[in-house]
């Protein structure tokens, strides 16, 4: 004798999880406005977020992306006085008779 299958009672959901509306169930408009209406809510709600979240993200880039060339600038600052740092040393050297070896780096 062949089993009986019992219906489910559980909601059916997507492959990502989310749940679907027994549509086969829905037996009035009013039900299918009721649902219309929180789906269309819940898009609304999502979309805002959604903006929040990319405008969040334009300014956290834009104020990352200040920082960064702030950066650069006095990374080359910082390389621009070691550089005449060390010209200013091989002069004083030189001055005073003091030969570099060479072939070595005045760095």
């Amino acid at each position: 004798m062949a089993k009986k299958m019992k219906k489910s009672n559980a909601t059916p959901k997507t492959k990502e999880g989310l749940e679907v509306p027994d549509y086969e169930a829905l037996t009035t408009i009013d039900e299918i406005d009721e649902l219309l209406l929180e789906h269309k809510e819940n898009l609304v709600r999502k979309d805002k977020v959604e903006y929040q979240i990319k405008e969040t993200k334009r300014e956290t880039n834009k104020d990352l992306n200040e920082q960064l060339k702030e950066l650069r600038e006095e990374r080359e600052h910082e390389m621009g006085v070691i550089d005449a740092l060390y010209e200013t040393k091989k002069r004083l050297l030189a001055s005073a008779g003091i030969a570099t070896v060479p072939g070595a780096s005045a760095h």
